[in-house]
């Protein structure tokens, strides 16, 4: 069916020389504008850096970024975290990815982000494909939007190891036992 529209897809790729527990990335927000609104004057974009974070449903931005926005709050909602729920306030941002596709209207949670500007959640990561890989101890992750087809990793064949592990070694795995008596014993 893409086809049919000849979408481009539209990727990024951050990599990290070492693996990472949390995957940041500079993004721009905006108040919420679209092109079939005039604006009076031009939109203010703050350079922002973003968690993406696949436990958020929904993105969410600090304080401290709807104060420099001079956002409004549109409503308020229930937002479930560690310590319980809160009622927080709601905006609508536009969000810019570092692949320049924009998402508009986007109705964020405002709260407190500890040393951050805002949450990618998965309102926005669901859009797209998401993927991490942690292979020969360097994070990448990518983000690709639209969707174009399944990423599988169960039909990848095992890059076969250079070094042949002896029957009477240690297991690769960790268990302690005799590769022989563990991951080498069907084979």
């Amino acid at each position: 069916m893409l086809e049919m529209y000849k979408i481009k897809a539209n990727s990024f790729t951050r990599r990290y020389k070492y693996i990472t527990s949390s995957i940041k990335t500079n993004c721009e927000i905006s108040e919420a504008f679209g092109a079939e609104v005039p604006i009076e004057e031009e939109p203010h974009f703050e350079n922002v850096t973003a968690l993406w974070d696949t436990g958020a449903t929904n993105s969410c931005i600090s304080n401290n970024l709807a104060s420099k926005l001079n956002l409004i709050p549109i409503g308020f909602e229930e937002m479930s975290h560690a310590d319980g729920t809160s009622t927080v306030p709601t905006y609508l941002i536009n969000v810019f990815l570092p692949n320049n596709v924009g998402f508009s209207y986007v109705l964020v949670l405002g709260c407190d982000l500890q040393n951050m500007d805002a949450i990618i959640g998965m309102d926005i990561i669901s859009q797209g494909d998401f993927a991490i890989s942690n292979f020969e101890g360097n994070t990448c992750f990518s983000f690709r939007i639209p969707s174009t087809q399944h990423i599988n990793f169960v039909g990848n064949k095992p890059k076969i190891a250079e070094n042949k592990i002896g029957r009477n070694e240690p297991c690769h795995c960790g268990s302690g036992k005799k590769y022989k008596n563990c991951c080498g014993k069907n084979l």
